[in-house]
């Protein structure tokens, strides 16, 4: 998880590049919620299995009549990088599309969801989950790996569904301005500050709401703000102020994969 444009797909299809250079036999099933995002990592891939730098380091060679010059093309061969002399491939599709019948060593997810008005949609939201356990899952072999990379749009998203379901997945998280201090920058500090300074940041987060700037630059998303608290308007305090009577309350979530239980802690004056 890491905030919108810093890099993400460009290190996957890195990653892949390396992975194809020491495992050729891995087959690899890339997925995204466009063609465009797709076909873009199939080009750099064909790029850098042609490139002389990658050819002096791997053996791994990529078939010819597999490649294509053009976007087009790429699209029509089914975006398919075949390994010459081996079992493994490269193969990009989108988000929901088919991949029936095909098997996979390591699944990658690049953004399962395309904007704010998706990831605002049950119907989408289910959809894209349905597709994700029915079709997704069901095409790894036994020992294969699932690699997502994405920015955090709701809390309800793929990503936190399935964070929810299995808890031994392994997240990591980087916000665009540090929470804590972290081992080489400091709380407030930018991830990436030759990229995205502290100025630019600090502009979005002036401009976007609070439940948008925390999911998508920040990782946390919240839920939108409601009709009678604002999250604009909260703040945290360290400890309870003096002559305030505290009490907490409940509403339990009842049913499976329905609304979360959640708990308010509310004082009053004395």
């Amino acid at each position: 998880q890491s905030p919108p444009q810093h890099g993400k797909s460009i290190q996957i299809v890195d990653f892949v590049a390396w992975l194809a250079g020491h495992q050729p036999d891995k087959r690899i099933i890339y997925t995204s919620f466009s063609d465009r995002l797709g076909v873009r990592a199939n080009l750099r891939l064909q790029r850098i299995f042609d490139g002389n730098k990658y050819q002096q380091v791997f053996n791994t060679r990529i078939s010819r009549s597999s490649m294509s010059s053009d976007a087009t093309q790429a699209i029509r061969n089914f975006g398919m990088l075949e390994f010459v002399g081996h079992e493994g491939y490269f193969r990009n599709t989108t988000v929901c599309g088919a991949i029936t019948g095909e098997s996979l060593d390591l699944g990658v997810i690049d953004d399962p969801l395309k904007g704010r008005e998706q990831a605002n949609s049950k119907v989408i939201r289910d959809k894209t989950w349905d597709w994700f356990t029915d079709d997704f899952l069901t095409r790894f072999s036994e020992d294969a790996g699932l690699l997502c990379i994405l920015t955090r749009w709701h809390i309800d998203d793929p990503i936190g569904r399935l964070m929810k379901k299995d808890k031994d997945i392994r997240v990591l998280s980087y916000p665009a301005l540090a929470i804590d201090d972290e081992d080489y920058r400091k709380k407030g500090e930018p991830l990436f500050p030759e990229l995205k300074s502290l100025d630019f940041l600090l502009e979005r987060k002036n401009i976007m709401p609070i439940a948008s700037w925390e999911s998508l630059y920040q990782q946390n998303p919240i839920m939108a703000e409601g009709n009678f608290f604002k999250p604009d308007n909260l703040c945290i305090i360290p400890v309870k102020p003096a002559g305030i009577t505290c009490v907490r309350s409940w509403d339990f979530g009842a049913t499976v994969d329905g609304d979360y239980t959640v708990g308010v802690k509310m004082g009053e004056k004395e």
